[in-house]
């Protein structure tokens, strides 16, 4: 019994001599119970008036770190010390707290810990990153713009060619439309500071850059889902799949006065664009399934598809109206989640 108080007094006045909030103590025992903590880990814990006697420490940690911190517990209790180990503990009231553990054997069936807050160094780490990524999408915005302002002089050469040489039209209105659409997709880029691209954004620039070229009644049914991300790498080839689709459809509406329409939706995860194209009287001939019955326009659209399946083109007819719908799903597009207002729409790139 003597022996029993004397190692409660050994606990309580090692926790004591840590009472000068730099560092906080723990004892435990070799199952992991807490014996008995100083004040600082108290104040940690949120319980600055009572001890966390009796729980597991490990229980302290997220849940999702539980595993990680039992293999820890196990090596020091095999070799007497483990390495440091960065958790975060549970705390009442508050956000987890993010923790340095080191621990040492400390007598037969006894095990001390150290526990250091470092939550102010990660919070000014976290600054310093943020402010790393704004100058870092500041930086890209700009490279966007000025790759934008080449794109459209290049389009600009073209068009004073094509003005000059009529007879060209056939070669320039192409590349020319093209171009353009990839202009106002960088455009578009340079105008986002979160940097990410939006589908709704996307279908949009793809119907104006259409304008430009081949002005038609088009009637848009876009919402602004600003939660459907574009990937990055795939949103220049999406916007030129758009762009083609469009101009498909005016150029083949045998109709006196075209009427195309084009539809976003979203099905869960994915996206689906449509564009609707009256052609009362004529039949569709193309045919995805056979190379040799689509035109260059549609061949390329199969050529800038994603080789993953991620984004699916079907052309059929329905009654008088021609139909392309195109799929897209993760990982051509995603969904995100953000506590910011969503951005105004993009601004016509100029």
């Amino acid at each position: 019994m003597s022996k029993a108080i004397s190692d409660a007094k050994h606990v309580f006045t090692t926790c004591d001599c840590y009472d000068a909030d730099l560092i906080g103590v723990l004892h435990l025992n070799d199952e992991g119970v807490i014996e008995a903590a100083n004040t600082y880990v108290r104040k940690l814990l949120g319980m600055a008036g009572e001890q966390p006697c009796g729980r597991r420490w490990q229980d302290l940690c997220r849940p999702e770190e539980y595993h990680a911190v039992c293999d820890w517990w196990r090596q020091l209790l095999q070799e007497g010390k483990a390495t440091m180990l960065e958790v975060c503990l549970q705390r009442t009231g508050k956000a987890p707290c993010p923790v340095l553990v080191s621990g040492r054997r400390n007598g037969p069936g006894r095990v001390m810990l150290l526990v250091l807050d470092i939550s102010r160094q990660r919070a000014r780490e976290a600054e310093v990153l943020e402010r790393e990524r704004r100058q870092r999408n500041l930086l890209i915005r700009e490279i966007h713009h000025r790759i934008k302002n080449n794109l459209q002089g290049i389009v600009g050469l073209l068009q004073n060619q094509l003005l000059e040489h009529p007879e060209l039209a056939s070669l320039l209105e192409t590349p020319i439309r093209q171009i353009n659409s990839i202009a106002l997709t960088y455009g578009l880029r340079s105008c986002q500071e979160d940097d990410k691209i939006y589908l709704c954004d996307l279908v949009r620039v793809a119907a104006r850059a259409c304008d430009r070229t081949h002005p038609i009644p088009l009637t848009l049914d876009v919402p602004r889902y600003c939660n459907i991300v574009v990937n990055d790498n795939d949103a220049v080839a999406i916007a030129l799949v758009l762009n083609e689709l469009l101009f498909n459809a005016a150029k083949h509406g045998h109709t006196p006065t075209p009427q195309i329409s084009l539809h976003l939706r979203r099905s869960g995860e994915k996206a689906v664009v449509t564009v609707r194209n009256r052609c009362q009287g004529s039949r569709l001939t193309a045919d995805l399934n056979r190379p040799e019955t689509l035109g260059t326009g549609l061949q390329l659209v199969q050529g800038l598809l994603p080789k993953d399946g991620s984004a699916q083109l079907r052309l059929f007819q329905q009654d008088d109206e021609v139909i392309a719908e195109l799929r897209l799903r993760p990982p051509v597009v995603k969904l995100v989640t953000s506590a910011k207002q969503p951005p105004p729409p993009a601004p016509t790139a100029g």
